[in-house]
């Protein structure tokens, strides 16, 4: 963008902390101004988009053949897809969506689910969640989970949604949820994460800095521990 770094060897300490206080200040109001226009773009594109097909998709990439060769080995087992609001919380929406559509396509899946939903809360504390701060966003979660299929013995009598209808009521408790989930399962399962880390020092900081932060995109280590926990 408009930013330039500095080049030569006869750039010193003093050149650096000597930039007049209004330049930092103009740069700051750039950034800060940037900032709030990806905001309120990411803001403006639905929660959860609606099904389309996937050659939007393959003309978007059609000059990349990296992406393409992907597009089209995609093609080869699904042919629709949808988009989700590209506001950091990608993943964990994309993933509890897919979950709870499942569910509501497959019911005899749905006992199964809540099990392990509900095996979720012991697993927060021993992980070291102070209950107290996450239960409201728990309980949101399993009544989600509970509405997406029809009634049976291990749910209670609740008034049947949509996932794209739960996602517009609950949006933030599920985001929420499936990130206490994700560091729940990595700090319960320390060993198998931490010889992947490369610039946090403990699975612990690596959680406080890359999952709980509610802006904070997913990678390999989130959605390998998401998955897991959830077995899906």
């Amino acid at each position: 963008g408009n930013v330039q770094p500095f080049v030569g060897r006869e750039t010193s300490l003093a050149t650096l902390v000597t930039v007049p206080m209004e330049t930092n200040s103009q740069s700051d109001a750039a950034i800060l101004e940037q900032m709030a226009s990806i905001r309120q773009e990411a803001e403006a594109s639905p929660l959860v988009g609606s099904k389309v097909g996937l050659d939007d998709l393959k003309a978007h990439y059609s000059t990349n053949p990296g992406f393409l060769r992907k597009v089209e080995k995609l093609m080869t087992r699904f042919d629709s897809m949808r988009s989700t609001r590209p506001d950091g919380s990608c993943f964990y929406r994309a993933y509890t969506f897919a979950v709870f559509e499942l569910a509501s396509s497959r019911p005899e899946l749905l006992p199964t689910l809540l099990t392990r939903i509900r095996e979720t809360w012991e697993l927060c504390k021993r992980a070291g969640y102070e209950p107290v701060a996450v239960e409201d966003y728990y309980e949101e979660y399993l009544r989600c989970a509970e509405r997406v299929g029809p009634p049976c013995e291990n749910v209670s009598e609740v008034k049947h949604a949509t996932p794209l209808q739960l996602f517009e009521e609950c949006d933030v408790d599920l985001i929420i949820w499936s990130r206490v989930m994700t560091g729940s399962f990595m700090k319960t399962h320390e060993e198998d994460f931490s010889p992947f880390l490369t610039s946090h020092a403990s699975v612990a900081q690596f959680c406080a800095q890359e999952v709980d932060p509610v802006a904070k995109d997913a990678d390999h280590l989130q959605i390998s521990a998401l998955t897991r926990c959830l077995g899906v």
